[in-house]
Parts: C-alpha cells; sequence; structure tokens
C-alpha cells in the first residue's frame, strides 16, 4: 500500500483522475446497460419462441463450456489492462499467442468431453451440442487483443461502441435464428455467431493487428498474473452453476431452464447496475490508496447507495413477482413466480457483493472475495442437494438466496476491516 501523500500535485492529479474515471464511468455504464438491455430483450422475444427445455439444453452446454474455461483461466485481456507495458507490440503478441494456444487446448477438452457430458444429463443431443460450442474458445483467443487498449487507456467512449455494436448484431442474428429453427439449436449457433461478431469487429475497430510471437518478459508477467487469480473464476463458476448441476441431475432439463429465467430477471439489478458500477469504481477506489480517508468515506457512501438500491429491487420481486414475470416471459411462466419473490434475496446479495468485490480488488486483496465466494460455494452444495430433493425449484431458490447473503455478509466484514484499517 502506498503511503499517503500530502503534496499540492498529488492533489491535483487525485482530482483529476476522479473527473477522468467519473466521466469515463458514464460511458461504461451506458455500454454495460446497452448491452444488457438487448441481451434481456433477446431473452424476453426468445422465451416465446422456444421452451423450457430448450433453455435447460444449452444451460447444460453452458455449463460444460464454463467449468473447462475455468480450469483453463488464462485472463490475458485482464493482464493487458493491469500490466504497465500492456500496450506494447510484445507484450499483445505474447498475449494473443497465449490466448490462442488457450483456445485450442479449451476446445479440444471440450469435443472429447461431449460425450460424457450427454451421458452425465442423459441428454444424447448435447454431444454434438457442445462440440458445436467448441469453436467459442478458439474464436475468443484470435480476438485482437488490441482492443483491450481502449479500456487500458480509459477510452470508454470507443469501447461502449464497440461492446453495444457487437450486442446489437449478435442478439439481431440470435432472434432471427430462433425464429427460423425453434429449437434449442438456435441458442448454440446464436452463441457462436456471438463470439464470430466480436471477433471481427475487435480488426475493424483498431488498426493494430496481433502475431504469433513470444518475449519471455512478456509471457512471464502474463503467466504470473494468471497464476495469481488462479481458482477465483473455478469457485465462481462452482456457484453460478450449482442450480444446473442440482437441478440437471435430481429433476429434468425444463426445470434448469425456469430456474435459469428466472435467476436471470432475479439478476436484472446487478447486471445492469451493480456490475458496470463496480467496473466503474473499481479504478477509482485504486487511484484513492494513497487517501484511505477519502477511499473510506467514498466507499461507505457508494455501499449505502448500492445496499438502498438493491433493497428497492428487492422489494418490487417481493411484491409483484407475477407481473413482472408475466412481463419478462409470458403467461406460461407465471405459475413460478413464487420462485422470483424467492430470489429477490439473491438478487440483493449479488448487487451489493458487486461493490465489495471492487474495493476488495482495489486495495490489492481478491484473495478475501475468494474466501466470501467459497462460503456460497459450501452452502450451495451441503444444503443444494437435500433442498431440490425435497422441494425441487422451490429449494433451490431458497438455497440459492441464503448462500449468497451469507458471502455477501462475509465479504462486508472483510471490505469494513481492511477499508476501516
Amino acid at each position: 500500500m502506498m503511503v499517503p501523500s500530502t503534496g499540492c500535485n498529488v492533489g491535483h492529479e487525485t482530482h483529476a483522475s476522479r473527473h477522468i474515471l467519473v466521466r469515463g464511468g458514464s460511458w461504461l455504464l451506458l455500454s454495460n446497460g446497452g448491452e444488457r438491455v438487448l441481451r434481456f430483450v433477446r431473452m424476453m422475444v426468445l422465451a416465446r419462441l422456444l421452451t423450457p427445455r430448450d433453455f435447460g439444453l444449452m444451460g447444460l452446454v453452458a455449463l460444460a463450456v464454463s467449468i473447462t474455461d475455468a480450469v483453463a483461466f488464462a485472463p490475458t485481456n485482464q493482464a493487458i489492462i493491469q500490466h504497465p507495458s500492456g500496450g506494447t507490440k510484445a507484450f499483445l503478441n505474447t498475449s494473443f499467442t497465449i490466448a490462442v494456444m488457450r483456445g485450442i487446448i479449451v476446445a479440444g477438452a471440450l469435443c472429447l468431453l461431449a460425450p460424457q457430458v450427454a451421458a452425465f444429463f442423459d441428454e444424447p443431443e448435447l454431444t454434438q451440442m457442445v462440440r458445436i460450442v467448441a469453436l467459442v474458445p478458439i474464436l475468443t483467443g484470435l480476438a485482437n487483443p488490441a482492443v483491450q487498449l481502449f479500456m487500458k487507456e480509459l477510452a470508454f467512449r470507443q469501447w461502449a461502441t464497440y461492446r453495444v455494436a457487437s450486442a446489437l448484431l449478435a442478439v439481431g442474428v440470435t432472434i432471427g435464428l430462433g425464429w427460423y429453427l425453434r429449437n434449442a439449436w438456435a441458442l448454440v449457433y446464436g452463441l457462436v455467431a456471438e463470439q464470430g461478431i466480436l471477433l471481427i469487429l475487435s480488426y475493424l475497430v483498431v488498426p493494430r493487428r496481433p502475431s504469433f510471437s513470444w518475449d519471455r518478459e512478456s509471457a512471464r508477467a502474463v503467466l504470473g498474473f494468471c497464476r495469481r487469480a488462479l481458482a477465483i473464476p473455478a469457485i465462481l463458476m462452482l456457484c453460478m452453476q450449482a442450480p444446473a448441476i442440482l437441478l440437471g441431475k435430481l429433476a429434468d432439463a425444463s426445470s434448469v431452464g425456469t430456474f435459469v429465467l428466472l435467476l436471470t430477471v432475479a439478476e436484472i439489478p446487478t447486471r445492469f447496475v451493480g456490475q458496470p458500477l463496480g467496473q466503474m469504481t473499481y479504478p477509482f477506489f485504486a487511484k484513492l490508496l494513497d487517501d484511505m480517508r477519502g477511499l473510506r468515506s467514498m466507499w461507505e457512501r457508494v455501499t449505502l447507495s448500492a445496499v438502498l438500491v438493491g433493497i428497492l429491487c428487492c422489494t418490487c420481486f417481493v411484491l409483484f413477482p407475477g407481473q413482472i414475470v408475466h412481463i419478462a416471459y409470458g403467461n406460461q411462466y407465471v405459475q413460478w413466480a413464487g420462485v422470483l419473490r424467492i430470489l429477490a434475496l439473491y438478487g440483493l446479495a449479488r448487487f451489493v457483493l458487486a461493490n465489495i468485490s471492487s474495493v476488495l480488488w482495489a486495495i490489492g486483496m481478491p484473495h478475501l472475495e475468494r474466501n466470501a465466494i467459497v462460503v456460497a460455494a459450501l452452502l450451495l452444495y451441503c444444503l443444494g442437494l437435500p433442498a431440490v430433493w425435497h422441494l425441487g425449484v422451490y429449494g433451490m431458490a431458497a438455497v440459492t438466496s441464503g448462500a449468497w447473503m451469507a458471502a455477501t455478509v462475509q465479504g462486508l466484514r472483510y471490505a469494513n476491516r481492511w477499508v476501516r484499517a
């Protein structure tokens, strides 16, 4: 942690940094909000074209991809943004080489594991679906790494344009596929098409082109960054995929699809506001490390605002679950409105935890977020099994809300302890 400074120049730089980050943060909020709106519109339209089983099958495909991605996690894009030399040609090319190698490895693993995934969930269609979706990590690795310089250089306006344009095209393609195919394959092909669109646009918006090369110092920096981030995505994935694992094994694909749709509604406040706010405040908090009093004051204000907004959204889900589900997905899902009422607490927990995570990473202690997420994972799997066995979707909703509330309380304790230290 940096030693506090009282110099006028430092104060002026801090003020300037705040101005830049707040102004740029508005573009980041616009980008995330625009993407979420487009994706939610896609979900609303597809819910009227496809069946719960279709969404359930895609949820199981996403589970297989998420597990493989988490095991082979290599945050090369984050390394570019974080490292001082991230914008150099050697660093970008080395990151690109590592990303492509990783994509090929993940794709190969998915192709090999596809029959086992289908056998585990007793869904023969999954074999071919997983193998088609194996194209996604390859396309991701081939994307132009120089597009990450928008974030690194705080060029949020350009980043917002890139992300919203790609989301708009992807949503249009997926809805078109849903209208034409009317089955789960629309979601499969839509996912591959979305990543293909991101790949193409990454080369259109940035003139710099990567090449396959290996710089020892850059590789050491990238791989070191990946090593420090080890296990966090795997634990988070286990938490987020617990409903698909437990419901997929103990119930059926329709239960998985129904739960995923309702969970998506409960996550609206987090996806539209909480996560973009966390992304914006993370660099802002990091800039205040030499002013712990200012950091503490700002974190308290942001946290209080997050709690109040989260409670407001939670109250809406509790009071009007049927109306919300009807607006989102139509009459066929209104019978499950009670599940959304239970998941309201999950929505509140995730919203507040997004803000807590940003300050824990800003003060250089991401492992504390990992410890909090471990609490959620343990509760989800220890209590989720009997809950799903006896209560089905309702039991899964209750355990999900309770587990994430416990993780949020633990994260809040960590953040409060270190910010006030």
